[in-house]
């Protein structure tokens, strides 16, 4: 413990005689271990870290097949009534959807807002382990009358928000949707529904409401979770789901008719971490390359300082210190040096870890992120010390292996830098580097092309200057049709009449809405069938949204008035349901189940609108008239003169004023839609173009270290150079053709490895493939030019040798 003390006190002597050596030692090092151990926080609490409910393990999600063949978010509340039956397979089955909260006050004495509210079953929350903070959970038997709903329980967050934390609030009445209710529970501080972001449910729910199920079999919205019953294992219910599938399709035939139940079962952990888990890890693999060439670069930096103290090793060795003792004494150095980097690159972290949640994409879960925790701590612990191993102990092995006789004699300083081995481990780790910073600049480059291909897409409407709000309305105040009717075109009316409004209407869902409503349309005869996504719309929806009339017309005001059955559609949906003849005047059925309905006569084709990724085409889409389909809630679009946000406050007030105590809410632009659907991509380009942009320059800081120490140990070399008439272009192109040199071996080794290792992104490429020869070479430009940067200024000052002084030293 003493030697211990006394080579760590050296070391640190050491680093206090070479403060740039060690400050870019250590700047190095942390930048490389902050950034893996944020990056890894975060894959800690997406992918690792059990989720924050009671036996999580035991916890399963339930989908069903949807009507277009994929696999639905959620199942109708027959379907979750028949699974909670089944107590032989789940203990408890749980359902969730999403609904309007609307907050509003019977004396008018504050301000009406929307919250996340929810419908649940009673045992939803007991099922995930939740105890109120304060009061009870919901009990359906007690909290929901005949056709009404009479108590709720609120978040921890609304309480402190909106009410002061007023313990006092239990057992009070809150307005809520118009309705009197009953507060009777506060959940807990920070309580989270973490669920896959296709259900559609919000992270934090402010409102919980306890109501009984709708008796319709076909209508599915319930996000369903339940928990596996004692001694069942996954594999078990997912081979008790198909029988119970079966057994239903059986006794509905009605309800499924030609489409038979499918139900599939995972682990709630995992549904919840799919849709980000291949661009986290895909982004850990590329911050590990990060923190690789840190290590590398730390490593010819001791390999430079190793070299310069050779004649001091040698004297060590010559008096008596034995070959393991000087390696201790090396290895402890660069701990020294391996610690310091890690706690300055935790601490580093916690800022990058900011950076990441706040670029955090849809797809990422709302889970909360800590660098401090123990876990990522003890990832930190091992990542510093597997790199304080690596940089320390090639160098310390490479001295060792040197003589030291010819180093103790007069006019032999060099001899251990000009061994052949010290030079060509130094040439490794830099065309290492090299290698490793081409891949992350390929995979950023191919990103940045995939994003410019996205922005380049036709998404068949037009979102400039397009403000977007959510207008609903009180079911029990608005329950006849002609009364919606009514309100929306007032609203519509008075929206048209502001200043700067050039056009209005209203739509659901509106496209990038993460709503989605797919039907399977019929042709008159039943002889072809189409699967199509449907949206509700008013008059003008397509030329305030800039969608393409190709034939026929839109709707229009009389169509609505007398319920005309008129229906619009897509030429995607035209061409792929009448191939042979005109669209304008066929009459269109929709099923459901067994049964169908007719919907209308097309009356006009629009162009294909993307609506749920910029990526995809997508299904075609169907168009219906309000009265069809006469919903309580609309996002109505404004199209306007100039910026959309300068009429949101004016928009609002005049949808709110129209009564219904309901608030508008959602305002925003429609390119912001937009910008969400690029949300992940841009995600992992921020975050691969930070990497890859580390590693270019720390890259380009290992060859300029590597080229000026090779330099400066040749000035022997290049002033017999001078003395024998070689120019200043000869010295420059002998320094510069070296490092280049050994750049360009590292980009042929590191475009071998890209092509390889960008497969990972293949999912997230759109208008490029991995081998985009654009790509492969804008970077293998933008090397050259980095190493040319990087040789160009040693070999500049090698042109400044005196050969005269220089031969005289020698």
């Amino acid at each position: 413990m003493r030697t211990l003390l006394q080579d760590v006190r050296y070391a640190l002597r050491l680093s206090g005689r070479a403060p740039a050596f060690t400050f870019i030692a250590i700047a190095t090092l942390a930048i490389g271990i902050g950034a893996t151990t944020s990056l890894f926080s975060v894959v800690h609490a997406v992918l690792l870290r059990p989720l924050p409910y009671a036996d999580p393990d035991r916890l399963v999600v339930i989908r069903a097949r949807g009507t277009d063949g994929s696999q639905d978010a959620v199942l109708s509340g027959p379907e979750v009534n028949d699974l909670r039956s089944e107590t032989s397979v789940f203990s408890q089955v749980g359902g969730l959807v999403a609904v309007d909260g609307n907050l509003t006050s019977t004396t008018g004495d504050a301000q009406m807002e929307q919250v996340p509210a929810a419908n649940a079953t009673d045992d939803f929350l007991p099922m995930l382990g939740v105890r109120p903070q304060l009061g009870r959970l919901l009990d359906d038997r007690i909290d929901t009358g005949v056709g009404r709903i009479l108590s709720v329980v609120i978040s921890h967050e609304l309480w402190q928000r909106r009410f002061n934390g007023d313990p006092a609030l239990v057992g009070n009445s809150i307005e809520v949707n118009n309705m009197d209710l009953t507060v009777v529970g506060i959940l807990p501080p920070n309580f989270r529904v973490l669920m896959s972001p296709d259900t559609n449910v919000p992270s934090r729910v402010d409102v919980w409401f306890s109501v009984r199920f709708d008796a319709d079999r076909r209508d599915r919205s319930h996000a369903t979770i339940a928990r596996l019953a004692p001694g069942i294992a996954l594999e078990q219910a997912r081979a008790a789901l198909a029988s119970i599938a079966t057994r239903l399709t059986a006794a509905h035939p009605d309800a499924y008719g030609r489409t038979p139940l499918v139900l599939s079962i995972d682990r709630l952990q995992d549904d919840t971490a799919r849709p980000a888990r291949g661009a986290l890890l895909a982004l850990l693999g590329a911050v590990g390359f990060v923190l690789l060439i840190a290590c590398a670069n730390v490593a010819n930096l001791l390999l430079a300082r190793t070299t310069g103290r050779a004649r001091e090793l040698a004297v060590r060795s010559a008096i008596g210190a034995a070959r393991t003792r000087l390696l201790r004494q090396l290895v402890t150095e660069g701990l020294v040096l391996g610690l310091a980097g890690g706690a300055a690159g935790v601490l580093l972290s916690l800022w990058a870890e900011t950076l990441v949640v706040w670029l955090r994409p849809p797809t990422l879960p709302a889970v909360q992120v800590n660098s401090l925790e123990g876990l990522p701590i003890a990832f930190a612990i091992a990542i510093t010390s597997i790199a304080t191993v690596a940089f320390s102990l090639a160098p310390a092995l490479q001295a060792m292996r040197a003589d030291p006789g010819p180093l103790l004699k007069t006019g032999e300083r060099s001899h251990l830098s000009s061994g052949g081995r010290t030079r060509r481990l130094r040439t490794v780790l830099i065309v290492v580097e090299v290698a490793v910073s081409v891949v992350l600049l390929v995979g950023a480059g191919l990103m940045l092309r995939t994003l410019i291909a996205l922005h380049a897409v036709d998404t068949g409407f037009s979102s400039d200057r397009v403000l977007t709000l959510q207008a609903s309305l009180h079911p029990r105040s608005f329950a006849e049709f002609e009364k919606k009717w009514q309100f929306y075109s007032t609203a519509l009316d008075n929206l048209r009449a502001l200043p700067g409004v050039q056009a209005v209407s209203a739509v659901r869902p509106l496209p990038f809405e993460s709503l989605t409503t797919t039907t399977r349309f019929l042709t008159a005869d039943a002889a072809r069938e189409v699967i199509a996504t449907s949206h509700t719309t008013m008059p003008g929806y397509f030329g305030a949204m800039g969608i393409r009339l190709l034939d026929g017309r839109d709707f229009e005001r009389m169509d609505i008035d007398r319920q005309q059955p008129v229906v619009v559609v897509d030429e995607s949906f035209a061409r792929r349901m009448w191939p042979d003849g005109r669209a304008i005047g066929q009459p269109l059925k929709l099923r459901r189940g067994s049964r169908e309905t007719d919907v209308g006569v097309v009356i006009g084709i629009v162009s294909p609108v993307r609506t749920t990724t910029l990526a995809e085409e997508g299904l075609p889409q169907v168009y219906l008239p309000y009265h069809r389909n006469a919903l309580f809630d609309l996002t109505i679009v404004i199209k306007t003169a100039g910026d959309p946000m300068l009429l949101a406050a004016a928009a609002e007030g005049a949808v709110e004023s129209l009564g219904g105590r309901r608030p508008v809410s959602d305002v925003r632009p429609m390119s912001a839609y937009v910008s969400d659907a690029l949300a992940e991509r841009r995600f992992v380009l921020t975050l691969l173009g930070i990497f890859a942009g580390v590693a270019m320059l720390l890259c380009g800081i290992g060859l300029y270290g590597v080229v000026s120490h090779t330099t400066a140990q040749r000035t022997r070399e290049i002033g017999i150079r001078i003395a024998l008439g070689a120019t200043r272009r000869d010295i420059v192109r002998l320094i510069v053709g070296e490092g280049v040199g050994f750049a360009l071996l590292g980009t042929a080794v590191g475009l071998a490895g890209a092509v390889a290792a960008t497969r990972v992104l293949q999912s997230m490429l759109f208008g490029v493939t991995t081998t985009d020869g654009l790509t492969l070479a804008a970077v293998s430009v933008l090397l050259a030019s980095v190493s040319f940067a990087a040789c160009y200024g040693p070999a500049r000052r090698a042109t400044r040798i005196d050969p005269a002084r220089t031969l005289n030293i020698a």
